[in-house]
């Protein structure tokens, strides 16, 4: 963003582009745009040369990006869910959400894609060899 002018008291005198301008920024971040991302926006309105076709292909790149973090966080819930369901709570050592974190114990299961199938599920699967599932 441009620096404003220094006004005669020597504050810098912020005017309604700058205020324009910093509203579409902070917008754009709530939306989850990236800084770089967001520059080149700024760049295509500065430059004059902006086109809906330009600002709609930078923005449909930017929802399947947001669109593919829905789909991993939605796989990390059912992890997460389904480790702690697992866990007992009680004072005892066992402990399946300790047990899936602690990657080196020979024991420990994984939760992996099932790429194989062409579909999202998630099959428990022996950390040894994973094509022994277990479940």
């Amino acid at each position: 963003m441009p620096d404003p002018p220094h006004g005669a008291s020597g504050y810098r005198a912020y005017n309604e582009n700058h205020d324009r301008r910093l509203r579409f920024i902070l917008r754009a971040r709530e939306l989850g745009f990236t800084i770089e991302e967001i520059r080149g926006l700024l760049e295509l309105v500065d430059g004059g040369n902006q086109t809906c076709a330009e600002v709609k292909k930078r923005t449909e790149k930017h929802l399947a990006d947001v669109h593919a973090k829905l789909v991993d966080l939605a796989k990390l819930e059912r992890i997460l869910a389904d480790t702690v369901a697992r866990c007992s709570g009680e004072s005892s050592p066992p402990c399946p959400v300790l047990d899936m974190l602690d990657a080196g114990r020979n024991q420990r299961q994984q939760w992996l894609i099932g790429k194989s199938t062409g579909h999202d599920s998630y099959r428990k699967v022996d950390h040894r060899d994973p094509r022994n599932v277990i479940a």
